[in-house]
């Protein structure tokens, strides 16, 4: 993971989804901030501005199945668009934070 302060300008900022909330609310025990799904639809991207970190959900399941640490209260997010990488932006710490979705 690396920290950066410019998004491109292709990003779009995806907002809550209502619909995948009870879904990563319970796989996740965390306040979900912001929530995306992958365009396959397997996975899920849960902000926590609690454990400031992305919670990773596998829709079929309903667990998580990772979680990453990152700035201070992660907010919105995006993936690029060959999916490789999700950027968080994180509030309180002024950054954004760049994850590779192949880990």
């Amino acid at each position: 993971m690396r920290h950066t302060h410019l998004l491109p300008p292709t990003t779009r900022y995806v907002h809550r989804h209502a619909s995948l909330l009870p879904l990563v609310a319970a796989a996740t025990s965390a306040k979900p901030e912001g929530v995306l799904a992958t365009p396959d639809g397997k996975l899920v991207y849960v902000t926590s501005e609690v454990t400031n970190s992305v919670h990773i959900v596998d829709v079929a399941t309903r667990k998580q199945v990772g979680m990453v640490k990152v700035g201070k209260r992660p907010r919105r997010f995006a993936l690029t668009p060959d999916g490789s990488e999700l950027w968080v932006s994180n509030e309180l710490s002024a950054s954004v934070s760049i994850i590779d979705t192949a880990k």
